[in-house]
């Protein structure tokens, strides 16, 4: 069992605090908020996936700097290369630094 900040994860979903009275508060707040669990895998159908956002994202950019457009499309072409010659796991990271490069500020 590893113990953090003196609380631990008791398996009820309970959290002790130091005061050694239960808080539930945090398990109530996860409930309340809970989204469904997304999960990815190094799959060509994730590169397919990727490859749609980022198409989706650079129809919707607003041009505020000329580098950050290319520097994206130069991750997604490496990307979708990448992932269309069985190089799965670049593609998708490359196809990430497209999604990154696109959501900067």
């Amino acid at each position: 069992m590893l113990l953090l900040s003196g609380a631990a994860s008791l398996p009820d979903d309970q959290n002790v605090s130091l005061s050694g009275k239960a808080d539930t508060s945090a398990a109530a707040h996860i409930e309340e908020n809970t989204a469904p669990l997304v999960v990815t895998s190094d799959s060509p159908q994730y590169c397919r996936t990727l490859q749609q956002r980022v198409a989706h994202e650079m129809e919707n950019f607003e041009v505020r700097n000329a580098s950050v457009i290319t520097a994206a499309r130069h991750f997604e072409e490496d990307g979708t290369s990448l992932c269309e010659g069985g190089h799965v796991r670049p593609g998708i990271a490359q196809l990430r630094r497209a999604l990154v490069a696109l959501r900067q500020p």
